[in-house]
């Protein structure tokens, strides 16, 4: 920016710069550009005013004559007296440029009086009893800021726009002309030095540039203290310690590359979620896995070096301002700018999913509860990132919902601070556990009856039965019951059953006999059931990949493949059906039995819910003509061509529109709950898959069931407290007709306050719900 008499030289500068092909020209006029100070003065810092040693030497001979522990101070009378001298010594420099506008001769003063300003002074001398300065400290300042106007002049060479700032290019082209400079990177080759570039510039474009823009202020590179870490380079005493903290070393800059190829397993150059998922010893949870990759930006799913390079920044710096708003950003699931309590729910279960079932596994509630204290929101209903950042606790509430090893580590702050380390997280150990539960699993399966040792303990039970004289039936007391016991145990010593030999059993089974007697043909089935059910129960074991007794969807799912071949009413499925016919199943399943919504069953729930021989009655020849039977080839077509239906835009998934056109057998779903609906659900660009669309149908289907209750109440209570307004519902009357609605309200609110004995007249919670 060059400034003259001239008014019209701005005009000159344009057209100088559109019009000249001159590369040298160019490079000239940029230098000539940034030689100016803001007082007009165009002022060359390349040349100092003074030596270093002069200054000193000038400071030293007007400081203090008493010496306050070892530090020499001056006084404001011989800081004004030092000013004087130091500005007789000052030099006037001439600066001839040529080949710019034919020549121009500008004439100029190094003026050193800005540093020996009254304003100066007082800030330096601040906290001290004599309003004194410290002559090392005001040497340090002049030093400081003189470096800084070099360094901002060096830096200016590469503002290719002259609009004071820089792009990633410009970062790009400043640091490779560095480079040769630092000795600590003599060791990088040619073929590592785009990376090491690369990674040098991520760190000022992910701090310097929050709002994603492209560029960041040269004044901002300045102040952040960037320069300083890279400037530990030149200086060959850095130890190897500080290189390896130093982002900008060669050892760091190594450490991350070496650590994106160690997850690039399939060698394409670039990270899949599943290539992801290993990243810091695999402890980032699913569903901030998923997220990463709906939010950052990715090429046919993947990430990366630049993205990876931002994500992991953010990772090793979780408390800073702007890596708190980049993970923010990423668990923002309506991207509304705050996490509500179903929010949190949401991750803190995909979290103890992980972790599995256990019992020091704590509670969601409970630490969701937790987490609200911790913060402190504005707004008890939700958290924003304001809310983080004043808390002071945004990178830990962060790193417990998307991070299992900062989860333990905050579970174990106690062990922690008592010098106890608690155990982490890891994948390895993880992995060894799952093979350890199958071996368990394996060995159970071993215990199992088969058929010919069931037909010997019957054979010998029949040695001890009574007959009947009125049927055909034939009994045992409880005595020879005991005694067949023992002689069954004796001849097949090595088999369990000694549980179906139990007293409870034989109570259960003779409890409807005037005599106690119980019927052998009872024990018979019974003996079968149970059996059947336990051999049921180690095979779906075996898709048991943690060992707690629960199963994930995906585990379902494939037990539920495994039995098609047996299926006979299901032999005729087409191969493309069968990913939707399996996924419909289980979300059943999973709809009644996982009404919390954490993501998992329990075994023992799927063998009692009766749901499993639903579905294995499909083995049976003779066809069930009911078309209400949910998993019927028929059934789920059914379900499955009304989505297909709704999909009008034939993307895969439903919008908002689309939804609406769905009829539930009692007319079309109301835009309210519609509205609430896509609030309270997770859903990717404002549209919901085929698993979410099946809840809402089984919610719809069953509606007198406690889960779909349950289920249609929480998509309107966007809060999560449980409870609905009863203005809000109102409003929902007064969608169609506001005069109609209001007299149905009335009756429908009498009717509730008289039914479900509501406590608050504003209020109706779910509990109320449930009870009436």
């Amino acid at each position: 920016l060059l400034k003259c008499a001239d008014r019209q030289h701005h005009v000159l500068v344009s057209a100088f710069i559109s019009n000249t092909q001159d590369v040298q020209a160019n490079k000239l006029f940029t230098k000539a550009s940034v030689v100016r100070l803001p007082n007009g003065e165009i002022q060359n810092t390349n040349n100092t005013l003074l030596a270093q040693k002069d200054l000193w030497n000038i400071l030293e001979k007007y400081k203090d004559a008493s010496v306050d522990k070892g530090k020499s101070f001056i006084t404001y009378p011989n800081f004004l007296k030092a000013k004087e001298e130091v500005c007789l010594k000052a030099k006037y420099i001439f600066v001839y440029l040529l080949h710019l506008f034919n020549f121009i001769y500008l004439t100029y003063s190094l003026s050193p009086r800005r540093y020996f300003t009254a304003t100066i002074f007082a800030k330096l001398c601040h906290g001290e009893r004599f309003s004194r300065v410290n002559i090392l400290s005001f040497f340090n300042y002049v030093m400081k800021t003189v470096w800084l106007q070099q360094t901002r002049i060096g830096i200016s060479l590469y503002d290719a726009h002259g609009d004071g700032y820089l792009r990633e290019g410009d970062l790009e082209n400043y640091i490779s002309e560095l480079i040769p400079s630092l000795c600590k990177l003599n060791g990088v080759d040619d073929a590592f030095r785009t990376f090491y570039v690369c990674t040098a510039v991520r760190k000022f474009l992910f701090f310097l540039d929050p709002l994603r823009a492209g560029r960041v202020r040269i004044c901002d590179i300045l102040a952040c203290g960037f320069l300083d870490n890279i400037l530990e380079l030149r200086e060959a005493s850095t130890t190897q310690a500080r290189l390896e903290e130093n982002w900008f070393s060669l050892e760091s800059a190594k450490r991350v590359y070496a650590s994106y190829l160690r997850l690039d397993t399939d060698q394409n150059g670039m990270l899949s979620r599943k290539e992801l998922a290993g990243y810091n010893n695999g402890s980032l949870t699913d569903a901030f896995l998923d997220r990463v990759f709906q939010e950052c930006l990715t090429y046919e799913g993947e990430m990366d070096y630049k993205v990876y390079l931002d994500f992991v920044l953010a990772m090793e710096n979780r408390g800073e301002p702007q890596s708190i708003a980049y993970i923010f950003r990423i668990v923002d699931l309506g991207g509304q700018g705050r996490l509500c309590v179903k929010t949190v729910e949401y991750y803190l279960n995909s979290l103890l999913e992980s972790l599995g079932d256990g019992p020091d596994t704590p509670r969601t509630c409970d630490i969701i509860n937790e987490i609200f204290d911790m913060v402190r929101p504005k707004d008890p209903d939700y958290i924003t990132l304001d809310d983080l950042l004043k808390s002071g606790k945004g990178d830990t509430v962060l790193g417990i919902l998307t991070d299992i090893q900062c989860f333990m580590l905050y579970e174990n702050r106690e062990a922690l601070a008592a010098g106890i380390q608690p155990d982490i997280f890891d994948r390895s150990a993880f992995e060894t556990n799952k093979e350890n539960a199958f071996a368990i699993r394996i060995k159970k399966a071993s215990e199992i009856l088969t058929d010919e040792e069931i037909k010997n303990i019957f054979t010998i039970l029949n040695k001890y039965t009574i007959p009947s004289s009125s049927s055909d039936e034939s009994y045992i007391s409880y005595p020879l019951f005991i005694q067949a016991k023992q002689q069954t145990s004796f001849v097949n010593a090595n088999l369990p059953f000694s549980r179906f030999f139990s007293p409870i059993a034989f109570a259960k089974l003779s409890k409807t006999d005037k005599f106690s007697l119980m019927k052998l043909s009872d024990f018979y089935a019974y003996v079968i059931k149970m059996t059947w059910l336990y051999r049921t129960r180690v095979e779906l074991s075996k898709y048991d990949a943690v060992g707690k007794g629960y199963l994930i969807e995906y585990e379902l799912e494939h037990y539920l493949k495994s039995q098609l071949p047996f299926l006979n009413q299901i032999k005729d499925i087409e191969r493309w059906f069968i990913p939707y016919y399996l996924c419909t199943v289980s979300r059943r399943f999973f709809f009644f039995l996982d009404p919390i919504r954490v993501g998992r069953v329990r075994i023992c729930d799927v063998m009692a819910s009766g749901l499993l021989e639903s579905f294995f009655a499909l083995g049976y020849k003779t066809k069930i003509k009911s078309e209400n039977d949910y998993f019927t080839l028929s059934s789920v077509k059914r379900v499955y061509d009304n989505y297909v239906k709704l999909d009008i835009n034939k993307d895969g998934s439903l919008s908002r529109n689309e939804l609406s056109r769905m009829s539930t057998g009692m007319g079309h779903l109301s835009k309210f709950f519609i509205d609430f609906f896509f609030a309270t659900h997770p859903s990717r660009n404002g549209v919901i898959d085929y698993r979410t669309y099946m809840d809402l149908v089984l919610a719809l289907e069953n509606r007198e069931s406690t889960q779909s209750i349950r289920y249609l109440f929480n998509a309107f209570d966007i809060a999560g407290h449980g409870k609905l307004k009863i203005s809000m519902i109102e409003d929902i009357f007064n969608e169609s007709d506001r005069e109609s609605g209001s007299k149905e309200f009335l009756n429908f609110y009498s009717f509730v306050y008289d039914k479900f004995k509501i406590k608050d007249p504003e209020y109706i919670t779910l509990n109320e719900l449930l009870n009436s």
